[in-house]
């Protein structure tokens, strides 16, 4: 339907907070533009709450105020943030077997040969590192229960370890030698290190919450959660009910101090003296490893510390293991429960700085995880995503961040989920705003239009989304959202090229692997676009339906180019895609053994060279712009934003087989002609984009549009208030006046070139329209008359220079938000500004 709210925002409510009060936000939102909230349940802080009597009480009570407040809603199935901690059951005594189960090693190192040596292998496995002695508080180390006491010869410390590497062909599986404790071995000559590999429930990580990976744990969760809630809600499903949104739910074997360990893999050991953090287990796993490797427990030593070769084919077993029953047994058993009552279910894990490849607070595998839930789904925060940080940035979250993934992996992974899984129908969404703090919304604009331009179409706004501006101009803002949202729902992405997911190679090789977003970004730069593919589309066809008889086609989706990450071995059937096929296959920077590997600045010339032409484009700062390909209607379209972080774009597009071109400009409504000729390679526009600005660029669509021509006319625009009031770190209103002397044509358009922030215009006293982002254009066409018209610009300065007293846990929110990293720039009309007249 043309006027469906998509989108969303976070709406909290309490038990303690009145009616009113809740009606009263309930109704602001809803002035603003939302059709949707997500209902969250908050306490003190984090303090935990259970879904008990008072839960429903004030979730009743909220439910009745958005109903009234002719809304919809979604609610979270956590309380409080992150989703897993099943109201408290996992607390329970009859079901602490269903707690996060984890993986853990202790060792002695023995110098050979020893005859007969008797090891106390049960106290060994009782041994306590002091980094964790806060752990016996709570866990008790005699219910650690051993799985394998395995030998391995340890060959040389090289630089830069933290621990001997193992020569893990030389590992021997001693189980027949223990009894009653203890462990009898002849120790051959050499060194050796012997290891007792065991369960536990100790971790660094959060306690009491879902073991993701279990599929007995999970079916708690849903026991004390879904089940209730759907029970309770059941009337207004499919009314005012949507479904659940799940939050950062997390492998969790780390955490504590570390809560947002981004880089938690297999093998730290070896490189870290103190690192005693254990790994994700489940009762399954035993039996998932043997599927890959009847030989795993010989080799499971090698999670901990490195080997010399083969130990890489034991994590990526592993990694393979746990994401796969992340996927079936977390995610696939919710979605199930959810689909056979009508639910809708969606949410994200997290995935800062490449932890949605990883454990930690990742989930192993974005894909994996991903898979069972009707929209995939991402999260920004805090500044990830800002104008031109597209290198190392800086966020809360770490001092120098991985600016490319944010900026070119981020988003990509939502869309090319949405794009490649027949569950989701092209539908993906993106919460956002968390943290940003109060920016302009010429930035938050930007935000909206980098996830547009890069596929996602739906939002879900944190409510300090909505701090410092008229309701007037939220409403004109998440209308725009919305509407992009529609379009970009009902039409068809078409995308030239693939990238290969990178998780295999990282879980093989460590820091030497190549990330998807480092080819993902020279070809951005160059205006080719992408999907991001996991190796799964090759070994598991059916689930994505791949068709390999024509190139790559993938749920429809057809590829005119692979392009893989630098590694050192391919998944084995991504090899054999690889070697049969006549699809242009390219390796970035470094190549497996037998393959070529095209060097990182070649690679995007090499792509385009392959790919059928379509879209050229020419101009300076043109690695800037970013652009993607719709078929709407029958009809092509292109979505073109300036990104970027301080210049306008002036641009020649040369479209092929193209009759006519359009621009539309969504917010306003304006569709106008560009200058255009034809030429032996297509179409050739000239176009101009404000900074941040983004357009539609429409093939043989409208039949016409606005035709103007530029120039200066002999009025300027003077402000009533001196110059020193344009000034940095000033919030207000700046009012600029003149008079427009019209004798013959009178201009059609008011063009205030770049502005900061809000803009209103009026002519002879009468509004014109409200600008919040580029173009400042105002259509002034019957609004003028002969002789003297009173021109009158009024300005509010960007909301980014609003101080923000408030708190978060504690710490001024402006130290934890994207302020500190957002310019201060000058106030007002910065132009330039030109007249426009309609030919």
């Amino acid at each position: 339907m043309k006027d469906e709210k998509l989108n969303a925002v976070f709406f909290e409510f309490s038990a303690a907070e009145s009616e009113a009060s809740m009606r009263e936000r309930l109704e602001k939102f809803r002035a603003q533009g939302m059709g949707n909230v997500i209902l969250s349940y908050k306490g003190k802080g984090m303090q935990e709450l259970k879904f008990d009597e008072i839960y429903y009480e004030a979730l009743d009570r909220a439910v009745r105020l958005v109903k009234e407040a002719g809304l919809r809603f979604w609610l979270e199935d956590y309380a409080p943030f992150p989703t897993g901690s099943a109201s408290g059951a996992y607390k329970e005594p009859e079901n602490a077997a269903l707690n996060k189960l984890f993986l853990d090693e202790r060792h002695i190192d023995l110098t050979g040969p020893i005859p007969g040596a008797v090891i106390r292998i049960d106290a060994l496995r009782r041994a306590m590192f002091g980094k964790a002695m806060h752990r016996f508080s709570k866990i008790d180390p005699a219910g650690r229960k051993q799985i394998a006491v395995v030998a391995c010869r340890l060959a040389d410390n090289p630089d830069r370890a933290g621990a001997p590497f193992l020569e893990e062909e030389s590992a021997v599986v001693l189980k027949e030698n223990v009894s009653d404790g203890l462990l009898t071995w002849d120790v051959p000559e050499g060194c050796w290190r012997v290891f007792s590999v065991f369960t536990t429930r100790e971790s660094s990580g959060r306690v009491h919450f879902m073991n993701l990976l279990s599929r007995a744990s999970v079916r708690l969760e849903i026991e004390k959660v879904h089940k209730p809630l759907y029970e309770h809600l059941k009337e207004e499903l499919g009314k005012s009910w949507i479904g659940f949104f799940y939050d950062e739910p997390e492998i969790g074997n780390s955490g504590g101090e570390k809560v947002f360990d981004f880089f938690m893999l297999p093998g730290r050991r070896s490189l870290d003296l103190t690192d005693i953090d254990t790994l994700p287990w489940s009762e399954e796993m035993p039996g998932e490893m043997a599927k890959r490797d009847p030989d795993w427990l010989r080799k499971l030593p090698c999670l901990f510390y490195d080997g010399l070769d083969s130990y890489r084919e034991l994590r990526l077993h592993y990694m393979d293991a746990v994401s796969a029953l992340v996927r079936d047994n977390y995610n696939g058993q919710v979605y199930a429960f959810c689909r056979e009552k009508g639910i809708r279910y969606f949410g994200h894990v997290l995935e800062d700085e490449g932890v949605h490849a990883r454990l930690g607070c990742g989930a192993a595998h974005y894909f994996r995880q991903q898979y069972w839930q009707d929209e995939s789904g991402i999260d920004v925060i805090a500044g990830q995503l800002l104008p031109g940080r597209d290198r190392a940035v800086s966020w809360y979250g770490v001092p120098n961040a991985d600016g490319e993934f944010y900026h070119y992996g981020l988003a990509k992974l939502a869309s090319s989920e949405a794009h490649i899984n027949p569950l989701k129908h092209g539908e993906s969404i993106a919460e956002c705003y968390a943290m940003y703090g109060q920016q302009g919304l010429r930035e938050r604009k930007f935000l909206m239009d980098h996830l547009f331009v890069n596929g996602v179409n739906r939002l879900l706004y944190m409510p300090e989304f909505f701090a410092g501006e008229s309701d007037d101009c939220y409403q004109k803002l998440t209308g725009y959202a919305d509407t992009m949202c529609r379009l970009l729902r009902s039409a068809k992405a078409v995308i030239n090229t693939a990238v290969l997911y990178h998780a295999e190679a990282e879980w093989r090789e460590g820091e030497s692997a190549q990330k998807f977003q480092r080819p993902a970004a020279e070809l951005a730069r160059n205006q080719i676009s992408y999907d991001i593919l996991p190796a799964d589309v090759f070994s598991e066809p059916d689930r994505y339906q791949t068709d390999f008889t024509n190139g790559l086609t993938v749920n429809g989706n057809r590829y005119e180019a692979l392009i893989i990450p630098g590694c050192s071995v391919l998944p084995q059937a991504v090899k054999a895609f690889v070697d049969g096929t006549s699809l242009p296959v390219f390796f970035s920077g470094r190549a497996p053994e037998g393959y070529t590997a095209t060097p990182l600045g070649e690679l995007a010339g090499a792509v385009h060279a392959c790919l059928t032409p379509d879209l050229s484009i020419e101009g300076e700062h043109r690695q800037w712009l970013r652009v993607s390909r719709l078929d709407h209607c029958g009809k092509r379209l292109y979505l073109l934003h300036n990104e970027a972080p301080c210049d306008d774009m002036a641009l020649t597009v040369t479209v092929a087989g193209a009759e006519r071109l359009t621009l539309r400009e969504e917010m306003e409504g304006l569709i106008w002609s560009p200058e255009q000729e034809q030429t032996e390679d297509g179409l050739r526009a000239r176009l101009k984009l404000r900074r941040y600005e983004m357009v539609l660029l429409c093939v043989d669509g409208v039949e016409t549009g606005l035709r103007v021509s530029r120039r200066a006319h002999e009025s300027a625009v003077y402000a009533t208030y001196p110059d020193d009031y344009r000034t940095f770190n000033w919030y207000g209103s700046i009012q600029y006046e003149t008079t427009l002397f019209v004798s013959d044509k009178a201009p059609a358009f008011l063009d205030l070139g770049n502005v900061s922030d809000i803009a209103e215009v009026f002519v002879n006293g009468r509004s014109v329209g409200v600008r919040l982002a580029s173009p400042y254009l105002f259509d002034v066409r019957g609004a003028l008359r002969p002789g003297a018209n009173r021109i009158t610009a009024k300005v509010t300065a960007s909301a980014g220079n609003r101080e923000n007293p408030g708190t978060v846990f504690g710490i001024p929110l402006d130290a934890l938000t994207a302020v500190p990293y957002t310019l201060s720039e000058k106030q007002g009309i910065l132009g330039p500004i030109e007249w426009l007249t309609e030919e």
